[in-house]
């Protein structure tokens, strides 16, 4: 057999590969997207920054996408599920707390987010007291709809923060329980912060998180 030959065959072995494991991958969304809302993750996942870096359900949920037979990935050995409210900042943790995972895949990010999680108010109340009335990660970066920042869509970037923080923050119900007050989004707006960036249009302007803490989140103080 010439070198020619060899050469080809390998290659269309790895073609056959990638398009295997690709259709592997799919099978998750295959059968999540026959019985899932137009708003569910099948049909939301494909914009989401993990998809985009090479990564698929497998990566957070595990099991054996290759299997036809939902009962089947569940019984798999590898199987994780969805985590409860409680564990979803360790679940993310196994990844973005890993030096090594995170250069690979994404060196800009630091991994030392958990770390200031457990130090912040949200992370106290929920990790110590099992308050899962506080934010955890999928509370500010959503689910199956993770993004950079920097995308307008993306409920981090700075025109969305106030949004973002808003769903907790300016519930008058859930924050009297805290003995705060719901106002602070609605006085942002209104401060000159508020209108560099709403009115001017000026993204370098601060919101919340550039004074109160991304990760590690504190009371003013």
């Amino acid at each position: 057999m010439t070198m020619y030959k060899k050469s080809f065959i390998y290659l269309m072995i790895c073609i056959f590969s990638a398009v295997m494991v690709s259709a592997a991958e799919n099978n998750c969304l295959t059968c999540h997207s026959d019985f899932e809302d137009a708003d569910g993750p099948s049909h939301l996942i494909s914009k989401d920054i993990h998809i985009q870096k090479g990564l698929g359900c497998v990566d957070c949920h595990g099991g054996d996408a290759s299997l036809d037979d939902m009962d089947d990935v569940r019984d798999s050995k590898t199987y994780r599920g969805v985590p409860s409210y409680k564990d979803v900042p360790k679940f993310c943790a196994r990844c973005h707390s890993d030096a090594a995972y995170m250069h690979d895949h994404n060196p800009s990010l630091p991994t030392d987010q958990f770390d200031k999680y457990k130090t912040s108010v949200h992370g106290k109340q929920l990790l110590k007291k099992g308050d899962t009335n506080v934010a955890n990660c999928i509370s500010c970066h959503t689910v199956h709809q993770i993004n950079t920042a920097k995308l307008p869509h993306s409920s981090t970037h700075p025109l969305n923060i106030t949004k973002t923080c808003g769903k907790c923050h300016s519930n008058d119900k859930l924050m009297k329980k805290y003995g705060l007050d719901s106002t602070p989004v609605a006085d942002y707006k209104q401060s000159v912060h508020g209108y560099a960036l709403f009115e001017k249009g000026d993204l370098s302007a601060p919101v919340c998180n550039d004074c109160h803490g991304n990760h590690g989140a504190a009371p003013p103080g």
